[in-house]
């Protein structure tokens, strides 16, 4: 049996709808009762942006010689309010500095270099591709709840997402390629629609992206201390596109409902 049961608040009367899976609440002054249902929904992005590579050489030299552009691309698909996945591919290259100072080893280039105890080095660059996947987080749903179809609230989201990918090096000019190697994401992505459709997203990720430290050729030595691994550090920017709506509105009729605030739907 199926009952709209009511109750008196402050705000209004609260009318609740009883099924078999959920309850729902809305208020009395509209004329239908919404059950609100979650889709699953797929979603495609592309990206662009800058970052700056940390190695065990970066402070040889100025900041703005470590960065670089990248851009990219991916898929998505949330499962729930709260979670969903996602698998993206990234190009870019990598810029800074080498100690290794002979021939094309360390992804090294152009001409010498000397800090002030004398030291010599020259700049680095090799470019790659990644592929990873992410698990994705919806932090503001976490804290304010989920906003419902066509929903109000939420047009301002932060999303966190953690992954793991695999990395190619292209080497210097392409030439140089050294293989595969793991990478870690994490990001913090907003993002802003604007609209209650929310079919499109305009989307800014601060990220990290580590890996093993084949960038700068050093993994380990024993004459001093190396970082076995390396770092970029960059920002983000892009477009969502939603390929369906998150949500899915059922509506039902609101019956008569007697002064007792009880009523039979099962009649």
């Amino acid at each position: 049996m199926l009952r709209f049961n009511t109750a008196n608040e402050e705000k209004g009367e609260i009318i609740r709808f009883e099924g078999k899976d959920e309850t729902v609440t809305t208020l009395k002054e509209q004329l239908e009762i919404t059950k609100t249902i979650f889709r699953r929904d797929f979603f495609v992005f592309g990206l662009a942006g800058y970052h700056t590579f940390v190695g065990d050489y970066s402070s040889n030299g100025k900041f703005e010689d470590s960065l670089s552009p990248e851009f990219g691309g991916g898929i998505g698909f949330w499962f729930s309010p709260y979670f969903g996945v996602s698998a993206q591919f990234l190009r870019s290259e990598s810029t800074g500095f080498s100690e290794y100072v002979t021939g094309d080893y360390g992804f090294g280039y152009g001409e010498i270099m000397y800090k002030e105890d004398g030291t010599p080095y020259r700049k680095m660059k090799t470019e790659w591709w990644d592929v990873s996947a992410s698990l994705k987080l919806n932090v503001s749903r976490f804290i304010m709840g989920y906003e419902g179809y066509r929903g109000k609230r939420n047009k301002n989201q932060f999303i966190l997402n953690l992954g793991g990918g695999c990395l190619y090096h292209l080497g210097y000019d392409q030439q140089q390629g050294t293989g595969y190697e793991w990478t870690g994401h994490v990001e913090l992505q907003y993002s802003r629609f604007f609209s209650k459709k929310r079919r499109l997203s305009v989307d800014v990720k601060a990220r990290w992206m580590f890996m093993h430290t084949n960038f700068d050729y050093e993994s380990k030595r024993h004459d001093r201390l190396v970082d076995r691994m390396d770092s970029h550090f960059g920002v983000q920017a892009g477009l969502t596109c939603y390929l369906g709506k998150l949500s899915k509105a059922k509506k039902a009729k609101m019956p008569k409902i007697p002064e007792s605030g009880m009523y039979d739907y099962s009649k």
